[in-house]
């Protein structure tokens, strides 16, 4: 085994066979002084991912490791497996079908973290990109204040997982109380500032990718607003430290469910009643309609009178 790299990059993947490759070349170009490992939790796709990831790993024995997976574990079991294989001091993150747009991005995360003892992990602003890789817009805007603290973390993530780099000794394994949390790195950012601050780089250096496999419904956002409710009451059940900061953000997030709740049962009644109206004016027309098709070898087209 080659010696510990200063940094593990943890890659999970799964169907990511049109950018994968762009994924692992943003990695090898990184620019650094120091080693860089390459873990990837290749998930028993079933397209052509695993076949790519296999070639790279043969292309770069020394810096890449696959776990190329029998069968399929879930995108929390394979995230978790890989992490706790990382060997480095610090630790990065990088899904298959996102990229990093800048070669120094790790070398100035691990410099900053160097000259702060005090930063648990440190992000960057991400940038949306089409499945194509045109640009979108901006992930998040620049913060204003260049750190945040465990109350902005239990609030919100503005977090892009594409843009953390992690001092692996604040959380050295993913405790086993997160791993049935299938919110990624989210957890982990809150257990790890208790331990301290998390440092803000305002340049952008990753993308993120928008494509089918990855857009969000109404539904499914609200979907992952329970598991972000359920998450935070688990955490404040294992870290009695954090109950407080989480009956807030709780209180917060309730209050905008219901909000958003309401609006859809709205916007479902509207629609109920669109239907019921369509389908009363298509039984007055019936009559006519079979009356013309008994009569007529080929009946004229009855349609419903237009609004004047």
């Amino acid at each position: 085994m080659n010696p510990a790299p200063k940094v593990s990059v943890c890659m999970t993947t799964y169907n990511h066979e049109r950018y994968l490759a762009k994924a692992i070349e943003s990695v090898m170009l990184q620019e650094t002084r120091f080693a860089v490992e390459l873990i990837i939790g290749e998930d028993c796709s079933t397209d052509a991912t695993g076949r790519i990831a296999a070639e790279f790993a043969q292309r770069y024995p020394d810096r890449i490791v696959l776990l190329a997976r029998e069968k399929n574990m879930g995108m929390m079991e394979n995230f978790c497996d890989v992490y706790d294989r990382c060997r480095g001091t610090y630790t990065a993150f990088l899904e298959g079908d996102d990229l990093w747009s800048d070669t120094t991005k790790l070398q100035q995360q691990v410099d900053a973290l160097e000259q702060r003892p005090d930063w648990v992990l440190c992000f960057h602003p991400a940038r949306y990109i089409d499945s194509e890789g045109r640009p979108l817009g901006m992930q998040h805007p620049a913060q204003s204040n260049p750190e945040l603290t465990l109350s902005d973390m239990v609030m919100d993530n503005p977090i892009s997982t594409c843009s953390i780099l992690l001092r692996r000794s604040v959380i050295p394994r993913v405790p086993d109380n997160l791993k049935s949390l299938n919110l990624g790195d989210w957890p982990l950012c809150i257990v790890a500032a208790r331990e301290g601050k998390i440092g803000f780089l305002s340049e952008p250096m990753a993308a993120y990718r928008v494509h089918g496999g990855g857009v969000w419904t109404s539904a499914s956002r609200r979907h992952t607003e329970l598991s972000v409710l359920n998450m935070l009451l688990q955490l404040a059940l294992d870290y009695p430290d954090l109950a407080p900061l989480v009956r807030e953000s709780l209180a917060n997030r309730l209050e905008c469910f219901f909000t958003d709740l309401e609006a859809a049962q709205s916007q479902v009644k509207a629609l109920q009643n669109a239907s019921w109206r369509l389908r009363l004016k298509n039984l007055a027309l019936w009559p006519l309609r079979k009356a013309n098709r008994m009569l007529f070898k080929r009946p004229v087209a009855i349609r419903s009178p237009r609004r004047r």
